[in-house]
């Protein structure tokens, strides 16, 4: 199987009012008041009038935090007549904790704020980074969670943490300008201006002052003094970790091929333990494999001690797709099987703090279907059928039928083993879902012909079951609909045109973010290409594709047509290049599309891509009918 593409990528930022704990919301409350780091903490939760108010199990996510997010947890709640019920404990090395709440499939984050939980002192007064902490939730880590920032809020919570504890601000700063910036941006170049003048006559010359000095001149493009600090850090630490990261990045960002070659081959003898040395001389194995070389690059996954299962997923993959060799693919994707278990065994090992346990493991195990599935496949198509369906059968509980394709290969593994009627019956529960496709048709046809003798019926027997994932879907979409006012924006496009979202008042818009270096936005476009396509004689609608977050390109024009003329595609492509558009959409990963209605409205949001093309076409279709 391919690489999964469903990710949303997470934005992650590197760079006198008092608010009160979230005791005043009506449907939340806990005990004690001013609960303790390391105390038992009783909550109660009320979900009238949320997506749980009719829920029969909710489970409290809790995320624990200090200067930054530090672990999550969660709590299964006990219901108590019309509220829900549960208590935990802290570590007590936290400032606070945020609380979510679940049903397993909807969330309750109230609103953006979510419910957070601030921790006391004995003395009574909030400990060190319980404001600070939480800011820096509001503006980087709840994205993690597909939040919108919250930029006011955070600011506040950095003002008061900074009353409280003048140390912290330091810590703290480059997100609390991110803040600032959001809220006041002159008032923040202001401040921001001050601090560094301050800071450059208090701080020494030591690797970590300077390191933070030339942080603040980056983060305000101070160029001269980036590169001064740059010099005297190199001069004076030449071996150090600031040093480090300097040699890495210069050669990383090196665009001459010659020289980058160079510079990463010296970063290699100077820090030849470094992390990043396999940033600048990744495994060759992908590029053999373009060539068309399955031989050698399997020869080079082996010589490499650290190859994972994903590099033999992709070069059976290649070679399955491709046809070539199957034997050989065969035992490659064999080998990487071999390699799951460990795998799933070492991720657990290192959890991501958003995550609790149980969330974690959910979230691994399945994440190695992907080479079971290949190992499946290539064995279908050798006509192992039985050691077929037993793979692609445990691909499918995997993947927990989410995915097209996997489910296409499970039902045809069931035809050719002569499963009919369980072939028959999950099709049918397939396409009844929405998740059919062209294959899973084909397939349905064969189990109607061999059951009815004929093909007489067949394209009722369809356009039933469709109709029904159809009203499904209609279901789930009217549930996923908003009703937000849509930020207004002008934008040139590749033509060097001006395109207001103003201008567009009466039409039904479709916004797509996206960027040349990100998968899912390009495996998205085939789907989107056929609904352009779909759409291109109604005057009432209109796709815009905005092109952002091309940090690392020179021409961002350029980049963007050459992308868009190399695939053939018919976008209506507008420049984001100074990403202010993304950003007044508080959008976190992309892809993201919105839909507008004709008064200027959001009304649905979508984001990321799950893999399946003619989802994605009936998804966007059916939402805009919704808003004729």
């Amino acid at each position: 199987m391919k690489k999964i593409l469903s990710f949303v990528a997470i934005l992650v930022f590197f760079f006198g009012v008092t608010l009160t704990n979230a005791q005043s919301n009506k449907n939340f409350s806990f005990k004690p008041e001013k609960p303790k780091a390391g105390e038992k903490i009783t909550v109660t939760y009320n979900p009238d009038g949320s997506k749980l108010a009719n829920a029969t199990n909710v489970t409290m996510l809790i995320h624990a935090y200090g200067k930054i997010i530090y672990y999550s947890d969660e709590v299964v709640l006990q219901k108590e007549g019309k509220v829900w019920k549960g208590t935990f404990t802290a570590a007590d090395t936290c400032a606070g904790v945020v609380l979510r709440f679940t049903d397993g499939t909807e969330y309750d984050n109230n609103g953006s704020k979510c419910f957070p939980v601030r921790f006391y002192g004995k003395d009574g007064k909030l400990v060190k980074y319980a404001s600070g902490g939480l800011a820096t939730g509001y503006v980087n880590w709840f994205g993690a969670f597909e939040i919108d920032s919250d930029p006011e809020t955070a600011l506040k919570l950095f003002q008061e943490e900074f009353e409280s504890n003048p140390s912290t601000m330091r810590d703290l700063l480059m997100l609390y300008n991110y803040a600032y910036t959001k809220v006041d941006k002159e008032k923040a170049a202001e401040f921001m201006k001050k601090e560094i003048e301050n800071y450059e006559k208090t701080l020494s010359q030591s690797e970590e002052d300077l390191g933070f000095l030339m942080q603040l001149y980056s983060n305000q493009k101070m160029k001269e003094k980036v590169d001064k600090t740059k010099a005297l850090i190199l001069e004076k630490y030449p071996t150090g970790k600031q040093a480090e990261m300097i040699k890495f990045q210069e050669a990383y960002g090196m665009k001459d091929a010659v020289k980058k070659s160079e510079l990463a081959n010296k970063f290699k003898e100077q820090f030849p333990n470094s992390i990043y040395i396999t940033y600048l001389f990744p495994d060759p194995t992908q590029a053999l494999i373009q060539a068309g070389k399955y031989e050698e690059a399997y020869n080079a996954i082996k010589k490499n001690p650290k190859a994972a299962s994903g590099l033999y997923n992709n070069l059976a993959w290649a070679m399955f797709e491709k046809n070539v060799n199957l034997p050989l693919a065969k035992e490659v994707a064999s080998k990487g099987i071999g390699l799951v278990d460990a795998e799933v065994q070492a991720s657990l090992s290192k959890r991501s703090p958003y995550y609790s346990e149980s969330q974690w493991k959910k979230l691994m195990k399945p994440s190695s279907y992907a080479i079971i599935d290949t190992y499946g496949a290539i064995l279908l198509k050798l006509g192992e059928n039985a050691e077929a369906l037993k793979y692609l059968s445990q691909a499918y509980e995997m993947d927990g039928g989410r995915t097209a394709d996997v489910n296409e290969r499970y039902a045809q593994a069931l035809l050719s083993n002569g499963k009919i009627d369980d072939a028959k019956n999950n099709l049918e529960k397939f396409i009844a879902s929405g998740k059919g496709t062209a294959g899973m048709k084909e397939m349905l046809k064969q189990t109607y012909v061999k059951s009815k003798g004929s093909d007489s019926g067949f394209d009722s027997y369809l356009i039933a079951l469709e109709s029904d994932a159809k009203k499904s879907a209609i279901d789930e979409i009217k549930k996923k609909m908003i009703n937000e006012p849509a930020p207004k924006f002008t934008l040139v496009d590749l033509d060097g045109k001006k395109v207001s979202l103003e201008g567009l008042k009466g039409k039904t818009v479709i916004i797509d973010f996206w960027a040349t270096w990100c998968g899912p936005c390009k495996a998205s476009f085939p789907g989107m290409q056929k609904t352009v396509e779909r759409f291109a004689n109604d005057p009432n609608v209109k796709f815009l594709f905005v092109n952002t977050w091309e940090n690392n390109v020179d021409d961002k024009k350029k980049n963007a047509q050459d992308f868009i003329t190399q695939n053939k595609y018919t976008f209506h492509v507008l420049l984001d290049n100074d990403s202010k558009v993304i950003d007044s959409y508080k959008v976190s990963g992309i892809p993201t599309k919105f839909i507008i209605d004709k008064d200027g409205n959001i009304r649905f949001k979508s984001v990321g891509f799950d893999g399946n093309t003619d989802g994605l076409v009936e998804e966007l279709s059916t939402m805009i009918a919704m808003l004729k």
